[in-house]
């Protein structure tokens, strides 16, 4: 009996509990001076930033595809001096132009993450009650962390001035009658500036935050219980040069025959967009336009975004 025991005994493993150094990495630190120039400034609404590497190799296998998420999957999130998280994954899907994994932060009430790559391009948003968070690439695979100071932007303008009275009101097109789908789905066109795209720094970056604003605004109607998502239909740069307000280039977004971004209403017809979204670098300190509906463009929505923003507040 004794041998039979020593021979069950030997069998037995004990297995430790995984501790954080067994929870692999997504970022690594990265000196300052890898970062343009240009990266280094931090705006009014920065309030801490350091610079990164990203892992893509947990996200991604080698040919570039996002790897399949059969359980959920830890990962640290080394953020800022002092600010470290373990983020479980928990649901990835595709985006408009890549892909999305979608978590919290372990430990965290009311946290979340989004983590979008497209072309290898890798941009985050990550919030909990201490903070949130983006990551975002300045070139050459640095990629910068920022905590974002919600206080630094404008809710709300004290006298929003919108005038169509110099606008003729779009032609009716029948022919997308036909085309016309339910409510639980609003087809989005996104345009953009040089201005805003320049600040992102490649066109696989502002791709990346376009589909990373459009999981957000989904997430968030998941979240709330509101069964219509959003479908990006269509992206294109326009010709425009930014005013400095929201409102003005608003205006100028619906105006049909005042000479700016006409083409955009032609544009958005060929593409059946429900919504037409604006992409401008410098929003005056705006968070963000509604999706506001002018008087003589019953058909559409548009709305007009700053090309950084803090994300949805995720509802308690």
């Amino acid at each position: 009996m004794l041998g039979i025991f020593l021979a069950l005994a030997s069998l037995i493993v004990i297995v430790a509990p995984a501790s954080a150094q067994d929870v692999p990495a997504l970022f690594s630190s990265a000196p300052a001076d890898a970062a343009p120039s240009s990266a280094r400034a931090n705006p009014a609404f920065v309030s801490r930033a350091a610079f990164v590497r990203v892992n893509l190799g947990l996200l991604l296998d080698s040919a570039g595809k996002a790897r399949p998420l059969n359980r959920p999957l830890q990962v640290s999130l080394d953020l800022l001096p002092g600010v470290s998280y373990t983020g479980v994954i928990n649901k990835t899907e595709k985006s408009f132009f890549g892909d999305t994994w979608i978590g919290a932060l372990k430990g965290k009430p009311n946290s979340y993450f989004y983590l979008e790559v497209v072309d290898r391009v890798f941009i985050a948003h990550i919030a909990s009650p201490d903070g949130i968070f983006e990551v975002s690439s300045v070139g050459g695979g640095i990629y910068k962390v920022v905590q974002i100071d919600q206080s630094k932007f404008v809710d709300d303008y004290p006298n929003p001035r919108y005038d169509l009275a110099d606008s003729a009101p779009p032609a009716a097109d029948a022919s997308l009658d036909s085309t016309a789908d339910s409510a639980n789905r609003i087809d989005v066109m996104v345009v953009y500036t040089q201005a805003a795209l320049t600040a992102e720094g490649s066109l696989a970056a502002l791709k990346a935050r376009i589909a990373l604003a459009m999981t957000e605004t989904n997430q968030g109607y998941d979240n709330a219980g509101v069964t219509t998502n959003l479908r990006l239909v269509h992206i294109e740069k326009v010709t425009y040069t930014e005013s400095g307000n929201i409102f003005t280039d608003l205006n100028r977004l619906q105006g049909t025959t005042d000479g700016f971004m006409d083409n955009v209403h032609a544009l958005r017809n060929k593409f059946a967009a429900d919504m037409v979204a604006l992409v401008v670098e410098n929003g005056g300190g705006q968070r963000s336009l509604p999706g506001h509906r002018p008087p003589r463009l019953p058909d559409r929505l548009l709305l007009l975004r700053p090309r950084i923003r803090p994300p949805p507040r995720r509802p308690a």
